[in-house]
Formats: structure tokens, sequence, C-alpha cells
């Protein structure tokens, strides 16, 4: 993922994540930007500020209470709660 400054149209740096990023969201403070990845099913979350990415998700929260699924075609990742068995 590259950052751009948007009114030089200038390149500012790249962050590495996962492969064939897609629905990319920013809350309105800019202080995370969430990259959801079709190719590996991860999210990732980045810190503008530091330049740290961390994954937020790799399909099931650590619990395995909820599952993470990337809707490529809705530009969305969806949180699902898990039935136990």
């Amino acid at each position: 993922m590259s950052e751009v400054d948007v009114a030089s149209g200038r390149y500012v740096r790249s962050f590495d994540v996962p492969r064939e990023p897609e629905a990319i969201g920013m809350p309105a403070d800019g202080r995370e930007v969430w990259i959801g990845s079709n190719a590996e099913g991860k999210v990732s979350v980045v810190d503008p500020a530091t330049g740290t990415v961390k994954t937020a998700a790799e399909g099931l929260t650590p619990d395995g209470r909820f599952a993470f699924l990337s809707l490529s075609q809705q530009d969305r990742v969806a949180l699902i709660r898990r039935h136990s068995s």
C-alpha cells in the first residue's frame, strides 16, 4: 500500500501488507488504515503516524467466537459470530 500526498500528488512511502489489498478504510480521525487482503484473507491495520503494520485478523478471532470475511465485491469486511456446537 502506498501513501500519496494528495495536494502535491507525490509518493510519500509504502507499507508492506498482504497481497491483493482491497476494501481499504480509514476512520475520520485518521489514526488507522484498515486493509483487507483477497489473496491471503487477512485484515491488516496500518498506523500512519509510525508506519507500523499489524495483522488484525486471519479468519478467526483468538477465542474462535467470531470469523472475519472479506467481502471484496462490497468493499467491506464482515465480522460474524460463530455458533458453538
